[in-house]
């Protein structure tokens, strides 16, 4: 199981580089795996801080996917749950942690620009035109 985090400050998301297998080198929202015995807003809180060295308020559940990716010989390479979070910046300034090449707040037209998955675009657009600051 994973989580993810729609960051908002502002009028800006932030969205992090990817360091890792899947999806290395394209822009997605901060988190990862839930660790054994992690509640999920452990777990989101431990990730964006890890990945983005901020600290956040968690606002409701977004939406949950399923990320699956198959190999050349068509077994599972991955079969990831991940449940998405809305959130505001609390305090810390962003930066890129070890995992991840680097983190940005990007507003909603330079995020629909980006090499990243018309799902984090959707969400972002979502969280930008109906969420209040």
């Amino acid at each position: 199981m994973g989580v993810g985090a729609l960051v908002r400050h502002e009028n800006k998301i932030v969205l992090v580089k990817r360091g890792q297998k899947p999806a290395k080198g394209e822009w997605s929202l901060p988190g990862g795996l839930v660790e054994l015995g992690e509640t999920l807003v452990e777990a989101i809180h431990r990730e964006v801080f890890e990945e983005c060295s901020i600290y956040i308020d968690l606002k409701d559940q977004l939406d949950t996917f399923e990320f699956i990716e198959k190999d050349n010989e068509n077994s599972i390479k991955y079969h990831y749950i991940v449940l998405d979070f809305w959130a505001t910046l609390k305090s810390g300034r962003l930066s890129a942690g070890s995992d991840v090449e680097d983190a940005r707040w990007f507003t909603a037209d330079e995020i629909d620009q980006l090499k990243c998955s018309d799902a984090i675009k959707m969400l972002a657009q979502q969280v930008l035109q109906k969420h209040e600051y």
